[in-house]
């Protein structure tokens, strides 16, 4: 008789149950506004949750499927709930010139100072747009940034 395993099971319920059976979880997850060119960085971000996570995205951004330890996959389970994405019109080009310049130096600064929230930007759009990806609280964050360091250039 075949032994049951993690891997390719049809049944996310039965992935769950072997994974509980040696202490860990298994959740399939849909993505809110997901894109298949945001998977990269959803993958990225869900994985930060923690170390023990292996995580797959579909490749059209829509599901990730999470294993990890069970405080873990509850943490992605969480953070891929909170996923936003918000466009932000950027009323000077010099302004999104300034923040893709320098291989995105800056967009890169705001990223880290919202505390994960991912920054593109569209300097050929009209008016120009960043666009912010990430749980809801970091894309809040990015866009009080973009606001406080780029008000004056509008």
């Amino acid at each position: 008789e075949p032994v049951p395993s993690l891997c390719g099971s049809p049944s996310s319920e039965m992935d769950d149950l072997l994974a509980r059976q040696i202490g860990l979880c298994s959740m399939n997850l849909p993505i809110l506004g997901g894109r298949k060119d945001l998977v990269h960085v959803c993958r990225e971000l869900v994985e930060s949750c923690g170390a023990s996570l292996r995580v797959t995205v579909a490749d059209d951004g829509q599901r990730a499927h999470v294993v990890g330890t069970i405080s873990e996959a509850e943490a992605a389970a969480r953070l891929v709930a909170s996923l936003r994405i918000h466009r932000v019109s950027l009323q000077a080009a010099t302004v999104a010139r300034r923040l893709a310049a320098c291989g995105g130096a800056e967009a890169r600064e705001v990223e880290r100072a919202s505390g994960g929230a991912k920054v593109a930007v569209d300097c050929e759009a009209h008016p120009p747009i960043a666009e912010l990806f990430g749980a809801e609280d970091a894309v809040k964050c990015a866009e009080e940034l973009l606001h406080q360091r780029f008000a004056h250039a509008a």
